[in-house]
């Protein structure tokens, strides 16, 4: 009977203690982009969509998210998680260069050319330089 009642206050401790262990959102954030770099992409959006749990309005998290739909080719979810970065931040340059690769990728050029435009008048120069490592890329042959 003892042995009972002290394991069921013990389960009430638990169950009031505050988490000890819980990782943050940046923690999360962390890790998935070291699984981004490894090029372990759906283990990252896992990571992400973590972090996005915790934080609702985690704009670093949907980015990283959309960039890892985007390299798995999931185009609709990558534009949404860019839409959802460009909610918090719309002076962010570089989910509105994603967002225009997502439609050049879907085949919406007119959105595709609004975006790159959007993303110009914030950084000229990340853009363009974007567009011309785009050039080049389809100017030279792949691997050389």
């Amino acid at each position: 009977m003892i042995k009972l009642l002290l394991s069921i206050s013990w389960m009430m401790m638990l169950n009031f203690m505050p988490v000890m262990n819980q990782t943050s959102p940046e923690e999360f954030l962390k890790i998935a982009i070291q699984k981004t770099e490894q090029g372990n992409y759906s283990e990252s959006i896992n990571y992400c969509s973590k972090a996005i749990v915790l934080d609702k309005d985690y704009e670093l998290a949907y980015y990283q998210r959309g960039y890892n739909y985007y390299m798995l080719g999931e185009y609709e979810l990558a534009k949404e998680d860019f839409n959802k970065t460009l909610e918090f931040n719309p002076n962010n340059a570089q989910a509105y260069i994603m967002r225009a690769e997502c439609h050049s990728e879907l085949g919406n050029r007119m959105k595709s050319i609004k975006d790159y435009n959007r993303a110009r008048k914030i950084d000229f120069f990340l853009t363009m330089g974007h567009i011309s490592k785009n050039l080049f890329n389809t100017i030279l042959p792949s691997g050389k």
